[in-house]
């Protein structure tokens, strides 16, 4: 197991190595950081457009090793460099990752949630109208690029703003800069910012979880346990909760950590 573990531990920071390394070099020869200072009026100097890009690491002059040597050293340093605006891109990394984690569990718990509720109707309704329309969207869900379901929600959202004449869906930002208001006025602005990135995480949780649940819950159903236990009295349904669902839970939790 430890092996096992050790192996997969280096597989991962191989891959990172390898992204990271071939991200900096990707966009390092396609973008071209002196398009910001063209156009100015008056001209930017030079001289100042020098000393900005060596200053941000970035000058194309430079050879891309030498600056990726110099980012690699600025990274042990625990420093990630600075944004064009001047700001740390470490700081602003970590603002971004705490607002991440936080769509990600709640999409990730109710994801999986809904999606296990979803497999076991769906199993139960075997070949019946719930069971195809689950099935459908699932699959519909799953077929399609995650750009295109943001951009659907984005126009629901817009559609449900305007017939309401209130932004009850917001699809930008954290939060609302500069809110005034108590401590539910900011909730309320907090919440109506999650809506909708929580949602399109839901819907490709509640897609996955629902497929692999069906499965798992089909291959019980049939069971000699469940049969014993209706022939001692219990209902369907509590035979189902009781011996099904929680037999069915087994597999789901060990894809669902692989997953």
């Amino acid at each position: 197991m430890l092996k096992f573990l050790a192996r997969r531990l280096v597989n991962y920071v191989i891959l990172i190595v390898v992204a990271t390394v071939g991200t900096y070099f990707l966009a390092s020869k396609t973008l071209d950081p002196t398009a910001r200072f063209q156009g100015r009026n008056p001209p930017v100097p030079q001289s100042t457009i020098e000393h900005t890009l060596n200053a941000y690491n970035i000058n194309p002059k430079v050879s891309v090793f030498r600056r990726f040597g110099r980012w690699v050293d600025m990274l042990f340093h625990g420093s990630l460099g600075q944004t064009p605006f001047g700001n740390s891109v470490a700081h602003n990394m970590y603002n971004r990752m705490g607002v991440t984690l936080q769509l990600l569990i709640i999409g990730s718990i109710l994801g999986a949630i809904v999606g296990v509720i979803a497999g076991v109707i769906s199993a139960v309704k075997q070949y019946k109208a719930t069971d195809n329309i689950i099935g459908g969207f699932s699959y519909l869900t799953l077929a399609t690029p995650v750009f295109v379901v943001a951009t659907i929600l984005e126009i629901i959202a817009v559609q449900n703003n305007d017939a309401i004449g209130h932004r009850l869906f917001v699809y930008t930002g954290a939060f609302t800069p500069g809110l005034s208001g108590g401590f539910f006025t900011h909730f309320g602005d907090r919440v109506s910012h999650l809506i909708l990135p929580t949602l399109s995480l839901t819907l490709f949780g509640l897609a996955a979880y629902s497929r692999y649940q069906r499965s798992a819950m089909l291959d019980v159903l049939g069971s000699e346990y469940i049969r014993t236990a209706r022939a001692k009295g219990l209902t369907r349904r509590q035979a189902l909760v009781k011996h099904g669902l929680r037999t069915a839970l087994i597999p789901m939790s060990a894809w669902a950590n692989c997953w």
